[in-house]
This record gives structure tokens, sequence and C-alpha cells, in this order.
């Protein structure tokens, strides 16, 4: 019986498909930079035009410094995703920056109340400027299996595991 409409083998999956998206992600010949995601009045409508795509597209994406991969996310709606990791106000919206600013600032609140310490909200912010400077290159994967799948194997494989967590809160 097919997963989310996953008609193949895991093996299939494992053996053929994850690598060739892996490739696929690794010879994107133009990576985004991050900032590009927080220029004022810039929608994810013209994100998308100006990545020669129709719109939003769901699959997995990573976050480069200086030609490095740092962190691998998924996403229904990838663009919107990136755009919270650098606009964002709330450790929902930019959970990348929280956990950066709490490996910082070592505080032992609760999310919510982290998120209204001074001291905390500088070091998210200061994480949120340095996700600002990474590059970010992206491939699309519409089956969610695949894609719940893809970003485990592509985080193992990049070595993002600084960032790279699948514990579940």
């Amino acid at each position: 019986m097919a997963v989310d409409g996953y008609p193949k083998t895991f093996s299939f999956m494992v053996d053929v498909e994850l690598p060739k998206l892996l490739t696929e992600l690794g010879n994107m010949e133009t990576r985004l930079t991050m900032s590009d995601f927080c220029i004022k009045g810039v929608g994810v409508k013209t994100l998308a035009k100006n990545a020669g795509l129709e719109g939003d597209i769901s699959g997995c994406y990573v976050l480069f410094d200086k030609g490095r991969p740092v962190y691998t996310g998924i996403s229904r709606g990838i663009l919107g995703r990136l755009k919270q990791h650098v606009c964002g106000t709330t450790h929902f919206d930019a959970s990348l920056a929280y956990k950066m600013a709490a490996k910082e600032i070592q505080i032992s609140k609760t999310r919510a109340e982290a998120m209204k310490d001074p001291q905390f909200i500088t070091a998210f912010e200061e994480a949120q400027r340095y996700l600002k400077t990474l590059s970010v290159s992206f491939v699309e994967i519409p089956n969610p299996l695949v894609r719940y799948v893809f970003e485990p194997y592509c985080a193992l494989h990049l070595n993002t595991g600084t960032w790279n967590t699948f514990e579940t809160h």
C-alpha cells in the first residue's frame, strides 16, 4: 500500500530518488542570499518570480555559510519559510534564530518568556543578522513522504548536525 501516494519501495526511494535529489540540490547554479528574503515590500510572489518559479514550492532547502552547508530544512512553502527565518519575530516563525540564540544565551525560561528577555532578544536578532548573510539552495519535493525522509538524509550527508535536530517538542 502506498504512503502519501508514493508508489515505489523505500529501497527505491533511498537508493535512487534521494541521491538524485541531493545531486539536483548541489547542482543549483544560482544560490539566493537570505537577505533577499527580508527586503521590505517583497513578498513570496515576488520572491518566486525572481527565482523563476510560478509560486512557492514544497521541498527541501539548505543554508550555506561561505559555501559550507550549515542547516537543512523542509517546508510546504519554502520561500515563505525562508522569509520567516530572517524576518520572523517569534520562536515559532524564526525557530532557527531562536535555537542559535538559546545556544548563545543559556536561559532557563520558557520559549515565550525568553522572547521577552532583552538579553535574549539581542542574541535572537544577532542570529537573524547572521542568517541574512547566508546563501540558500532548494529543491522541489512535492511528495510529503519523500520530503520528510530527504531532510535527515540530506542533513546527514551534508553534516549539518550543529543546527539540525529531529527531536520533537
